[in-house]
């Protein structure tokens, strides 16, 4: 169930993206103010991540679900009853809110039901769900946008409902013994895992190490294929560039996933989670905001050429990163043998 629920969450983020251009000719709105329209969800997602991400670990991941559902629903349903730009604002600003909310008590509680034998269970879940409701989102929603000028009168009515159930359900997933207490200091704005999770790298087994690593090598080759697929204008090119891009992106999220897990205890997992989603969005936001700024003024050749270029030298460099620890790594230590069968550490039990 909380697969499914996160795939819905992630699907609903990317839902209204292929409506935009029916917004843009039926309310008369410039490239400017949509690009508003993206940049205030990921302020709801950031401001909400930051904050009440971690409440999950205080109140229990059963209330907090529900209610970020319900918000969600309740961002839908505005969607649905969008009349103009300020009501498209407030949608995706209630919209980033309950995904914010959401995304660390998801998969905080996925990896607390996983097996005890298979710890990754957990963070591949999260990590396939996440990747899963993104691609569907957009893709799913684009088939009514070619048939009807009216989508949104039917994608964000079935949303709404699907979210109303989702947060019935939802109460009756079991709940994890341990939670913090709750202060008054607890829903400062704060990034906090961060320490402790670089060094836990150290201690990770080989398979979580490996899907970082060929992930990463992946992702190098993705955006030279991209690069490619610009300077020969092939279609091509630019689906391979794609796919081993997203294939890229998908294991050195699910590796860093089940290596930041595996340290992490029940009553901290959702604040953990939480940074890990605040510093992924910022990641794919900011950089993604800049090349929009930038277009207009540099071109959206030379623009996407820049931003191919610095995704590739970021994902060279963590290759090249994880390929020195993997090979420094000395040949007795039992991380580097260590299949995902048992888990390493009593941490990985918590």
């Amino acid at each position: 169930m909380l697969f499914g629920a996160t795939v819905v969450m992630m699907a609903t983020a990317s839902a209204p993206s292929p409506i935009y251009p029916l917004y843009r000719g039926r309310w008369g709105l410039s490239v400017t103010m949509l690009t508003v329209g993206f940049a205030v969800y990921v302020v709801g997602l950031l401001g909400a991540l930051s904050t009440v991400g971690s409440l999950s670990d205080h109140l229990g991941r059963r209330p907090v679900l529900a209610a970020a559902l319900l918000v969600a629903a309740a961002g839908t349903a505005i969607f649905w009853t969008a009349d103009g730009i300020v009501s498209l604002l407030i949608a995706r600003v209630v919209q980033g809110i309950a995904t914010g909310t959401a995304t660390g008590a998801l998969a905080a509680g996925l990896v607390a039901l996983s097996p005890v034998r298979r710890p990754r269970v957990g963070p591949t879940m999260t990590a396939v769900g996440t990747s899963i409701g993104m691609a569907t989102g957009a893709g799913v929603v684009g088939l009514p946008v070619q048939s009807t000028s009216r989508p949104d009168a039917y994608v964000f009515p079935v949303l709404t409902l699907t979210f109303v159930v989702l947060a019935a359900v939802v109460l009756r997933i079991p709940e994890p013994p341990a939670r913090q207490e709750l202060r008054p200091t607890s829903l400062r704005p704060r990034v906090r895992f961060l320490a402790n999770s670089v060094g836990a790298f150290h201690s990770v087994r080989q398979t979580a190490q490996h899907a970082t690593l060929l992930g990463a090598v992946l992702l190098s080759l993705g955006a030279f294929g991209l690069a490619v697929a610009i300077a020969v204008a092939s279609a091509a090119a630019h689906v391979g560039g794609s796919v081993v891009a997203g294939l890229g992106v998908g294991l050195t999220f699910n590796g860093s996933l089940r290596a930041i897990s595996a340290v992490t205890t029940a009553k901290s997992r959702a604040e953990v989670f939480s940074a890990i989603y605040v510093i992924s969005y910022a990641a794919l936001s900011l950089p993604s905001l800049a090349a929009g700024v930038a277009a207009p003024s540099w071109g959206l050749e030379t623009t996407g050429y820049l931003y191919i270029g610095f995704v590739g030298a970021l994902s060279l460099g963590a290759a090249l990163h994880a390929g020195r620890s993997r090979a420094h790594r000395p040949a007795g230590d039992p991380m580097r043998t260590a299949g995902d069968g048992e888990p390493h550490s009593e941490l990985t039990r918590c």
